[in-house]
């Protein structure tokens, strides 16, 4: 990254990236080489303690004037103090919350399903 940086006289560096590369040593490398970066990643992955449900300190996108209002993106900036200097930006999109909503439903319901047959099939074997 420094050698096409000094090749094409590059000022600002921004990398982005998914979480495969968003190891803490990563992190430290792209600071000390004072560059920019975006790091997608699942909240999962961060503290409990992040209140991410709560959706009143939320704002919407901007540019979405012809997104329905139950359909449209929120987001929200906070700090987290184990990642110093870094904006952690926090979306939540109600078609992503309702499509992940019905993959549980479906898992729950297979689960539940496969649970039932095999509680029939031990009684059958006794």
């Amino acid at each position: 990254m420094e050698n096409l940086r000094k090749q094409f006289n590059i000022k600002k560096v921004t990398v982005v990236c998914d979480r495969g590369l968003a190891s803490q040593n990563n992190i430290n490398a792209l600071k000390a080489n004072d560059f920019n970066f975006i790091i997608a990643s699942k909240l999962r992955s961060f503290s409990k303690k992040i209140n991410i449900k709560d959706l009143t300190n939320y704002e919407e996108l901007p540019n979405q004037k012809n997104v329905f209002q139950e359909e449209k993106v929120l987001f929200k900036t906070m700090s987290l103090p184990q990642y110093e200097d870094t904006t952690l930006i926090i979306t939540y999109s109600p078609k992503r919350a309702e499509k992940d909503r019905q993959d549980r439903r479906r898992l729950i319901e297979k689960l539940e399903n496969k649970l039932s047959n095999n509680s029939s099939a031990i009684k059958n074997s006794y």
